[in-house]
């Protein structure tokens, strides 16, 4: 199931705006959804895997993120049993996602050379030979404007030869003048369908407008899916921290999926051998999402504020952090799981983001997503002002 065409639906424009955009995508003949919308990651995937749960995870599309940071790339060209590994994961990644449009996006911690060498070769096979997925992506990459457009078209032919749609990647950090001249050239690609998934590489907006005001300066021409990746779960310090969907939201931006991390082997050696935790203190710490506030909060303030903000997303149920503790926190035997609460976190913050995502199409609609921020300000204020009392 891949993406038919990409059609914008509503657009604000103005500058003082806040409204970004509603796009539908229309993945068969009687299937579309509309944006922003919230991708199912690689952390919902492992999460609900872990939890052995049931209930269902609602999501459009799926995104894939696949980490080969540091040394793992230097091992991706060198070392074929580090490729059949990550192979394996993305196969396992597209298998929980075949009921819906998926596509894979390469982590990379430096780009690759525009020129199609090894890596660019090594990456494309993996891709195609992963049963389920509809999409592969081009690795982030770096070079001169024309050597950037001519790797563009070689990886979307090649792909399309292949039966697959194809990701493009751009970095937010890019020099402003020329991220701009590479989103001319995706957007003209879009006209015609050959680019329909833009991946940017999230960068923090207050450090970057320049290259986030390119981006809304072209909203209303790339007819394309854009994504932004690696997104942070929350940002600042403390108890309470902020997310920063709604700011990107404003940008142009369609979706929004989380960045993938790799525990190295000694880590997670030391993690599997520690015991059980012996009482529910000793379990990982977590937080709890509250998106009408924008907010992050950590497990133990939000219980005791919990009766102010009970959820009814799908897996909370409007059930207390009692009843959901009960459910999660231990395995089949009795056992305290450490990190179940974490990987339940995590669903709860994707399902309850879906909701959210509904509420702020309505705004964009009626040009008031001004309005839309005043109450999540007002939501925020509110929150911290019980979480002080």
């Amino acid at each position: 199931m891949g993406i038919y065409s990409v059609k914008i639906e509503d657009i604000d424009t103005s500058l003082g705006g806040s409204g970004g955009r509603i796009v539908n995508v229309r993945t068969s003949s009687s299937h579309s959804f509309k944006t922003p919308t919230r991708p199912i990651c690689a952390e919902e995937i492992t999460s609900k895997n872990f939890l052995g749960y049931r209930g269902e995870i609602k999501a459009p599309l799926g995104v894939l993120p696949l980490n080969i940071n540091g040394k793992r790339l230097e091992r991706f060209r060198m070392n074929n049993g580090t490729v059949k590994d990550l192979g394996r994961t993305l196969q396992s990644l597209s298998d929980s996602t075949w009921l819906i449009p998926s596509f894979p996006v390469i982590q990379t911690c430096s780009p690759l050379s525009c020129e199609r060498d090894a890596l660019h070769k090594i990456a494309f096979e993996m891709q195609v030979k992963t049963s389920g997925l509809d999409y592969i992506c081009m690795p982030w990459v770096d070079g001169k404007i024309s050597e950037f457009e001519s790797a563009v078209k070689d990886w979307s032919n090649s792909a399309e030869n292949r039966g697959f749609g194809c990701v493009i990647q751009l970095d937010m950090k890019e020099k402003p003048d020329r991220f701009g001249q590479k989103l001319d050239f995706l957007a003209e690609m879009s006209e015609t369908g050959a680019v329909s998934i833009i991946n940017l590489r999230y960068a923090e907006p207050n450090n970057y407008p320049t290259q986030y005001a390119e981006v809304w300066s072209r909203k209303d021409s790339l007819n394309a899916l854009i994504n932004c990746s690696e997104i942070p779960r929350g940002v600042g310090k403390g108890s309470i921290q902020s997310e920063v969907q709604t700011k990107l939201i404003s940008y142009g931006i369609d979706s929004f999926s989380r960045k993938k991390n790799v525990l190295n082997p000694k880590a997670a050696g030391f993690l599997a051998s520690q015991s059980p935790p012996r009482n529910l203190d000793e379990i990982a710490g977590y937080k709890m999402a509250i998106h009408s506030a924008s907010s992050l909060i950590e497990h133990k303030v939000y219980e005791k504020i919990e009766h102010e903000y009970r959820c009814n997303c799908s897996i909370c149920r409007g059930k207390s952090m009692t009843d959901l503790t009960n459910r999660f926190a231990y395995k089949d035997n009795g056992e305290i799981e450490k990190r179940g609460m974490v990987y339940f976190s995590h669903i709860h913050n994707h399902q309850s983001d879906q909701a959210q995502m509904d509420l702020a199409k309505t705004f964009i609609r009626s040009r008031e997503m001004d309005n839309y921020e005043a109450i999540q300000s007002v939501e925020r204020k509110k929150l911290e002002d019980l979480v002080r009392f």
